[in-house]
């Protein structure tokens, strides 16, 4: 409070009226002279004190809320911090509402610009429901599907995926956001979407291999039934790989292939390490799956989002049943088939840990005021009893729950729905 009033009393246009007051009473003391100059400064008495109301009131608007204010060496996120530092431990709060936003539009403007290239098996459907929502609650438009929720597995970005040629208006669309499957082309998509953060997420890619090979049913695909189809596969990859059915594609370097590489430069060891860096220039940030919490925390300050806007609930999670049990001999004979997807994932995790490090001391805070919210979020909205289907295992949302929770029950698929149906018009389904 001392620190905003001295503030206050320091401001220029006081220090003038200070300046005023004191030459009216300078010169000849006739009793004429006097009233006249009383009248005046009572006039700038006037003006003075309606300043300094005006000026004490918007500090206290700025930040007494949170008990801070704008002269004070608070970061933007405090606010939230401190409503989700008390014992309830943000129980009592709506997660929505955390309004570290009253302070953060005045140091940064939040990023509506975002290409989030989506990557097989590696949570990505966890965050496009991210995206997905932040884009709906703002208004943006998405570079959709022109069928299904998929733009491709298998081909490179191109506008015509998505704009109907013979529609004279669609060509004149300001596009905001792409976040469904489709291979990287950076030069067509910074066309399509120039000027955006470019963003995507990594797996360890033996962990990453088993989660693929269980969801796109490469067993079955490849008529075995005597035993372990992963060794099996692994004994005689040139049989399975890459293209002969659903899902082989991913078999080999599967997220390098995603971000762009063909199959026909993955002997060429120094087109890889050029791949590499250029990616890495690219990119403005590459989320890690086994660090996912850590990883929203950098993103939502590159994006410049609020807590609230980097929520989730995890999609696509397997039984357990279907699960493969991998020991070090297997790891270590798909990360030697997957040798170009190992150098990825190393070189973007050490990124990661680098921008951990630049984060500084805030992040460890950071880090569990967004657990604590996230947490909340959870009670509110969903129940710890689960729905398995015939692959995933996903949470009961709970019954009667606030308004705020229902934008977190559609899956990415679903929304995908939505957004074209929204968009429809312009943009052919």
């Amino acid at each position: 409070m001392s620190r905003r009033l001295a503030a206050v009393i320091d401001n220029p246009a006081i220090q003038q009226i200070r300046f005023e007051f004191l030459i009216l009473w300078r010169g000849t003391q006739t009793k004429e002279s006097i009233m006249s100059k009383v009248g005046r400064c009572w006039l700038l008495f006037a003006g003075l004190m309606i300043f300094v109301g005006i000026r004490l009131a918007y500090s206290f608007y700025e930040g007494s809320v949170f008990g801070i204010g704008p002269h004070d060496n608070i970061h933007p996120d405090d606010a939230v911090r401190r409503l989700y530092s008390s014992e309830d431990n943000g129980r009592n709060h709506s997660f929505s509402s955390a309004r570290a936003d009253l302070v953060s539009a005045e140091i940064c403007t939040p990023q509506h610009q975002i290409v989030f290239l989506k990557t097989h098996k590696t949570g990505s459907s966890t965050m496009t429901t991210v995206i997905q929502r932040y884009g709906l609650k703002n208004g943006l438009v998405f570079l959709s599907p022109t069928h299904g929720h998929i733009l491709s597995h298998y081909s490179k970005f191109d506008l015509d995926m998505v704009i109907k040629k013979t529609n004279p208006y669609s060509r004149n669309v300001t596009f905001n956001i792409l976040c469904n499957h489709v291979r990287y082309d950076h030069d067509k998509i910074n066309d399509a979407l120039p000027n955006a953060t470019h963003v995507t997420i990594v797996r360890e890619p033996a962990s990453q291999f088993e989660s693929m090979f269980s969801y796109f049913k490469i067993k079955a695909a490849m008529r075995y039934r005597k035993g372990d189809a992963i060794e099996e596969f692994l004994r005689h990859p040139a049989k399975y790989c890459c293209r002969r059915f659903h899902g082989g594609h991913q078999t080999r370097n599967g997220m390098s292939h995603d971000l762009g590489l063909d199959y026909s430069e993955m002997e060429n060891e120094t087109a890889i390490e050029a791949k590499l860096a250029q990616l890495a220039a690219e990119f403005d940030f590459v989320l890690i799956n086994e660090h996912f919490d850590e990883s929203l925390i950098i993103l939502k300050r590159k994006l410049c989002w609020d807590f609230s806007d980097i929520l989730y609930i995890k999609t696509g999670v397997r039984r357990d049943d279907r699960r493969t049990s991998l020991d070090d001999r297997t790891i270590e004979k798909i990360r030697a088939w997957n040798w170009i997807d190992v150098k990825l994932y190393e070189r973007f995790l050490r990124s990661f840990r680098q921008q951990v490090a630049d984060y500084g001391d805030r992040f460890q805070e950071d880090l569990a005021t967004f657990r604590a919210m996230q947490g909340s979020f959870f009670q509110k909205c969903y129940t710890n009893k689960t729905i398995v289907d015939d692959r995933t295992v996903n949470y009961l949302p709970r019954q009667n729950a606030a308004q705020e929770c229902k934008a977190f029950y559609s899956s990415d698929s679903e929304n995908t729905k939505k957004i074209k149906k929204l968009q429809n018009g312009w943009q052919r389904l």
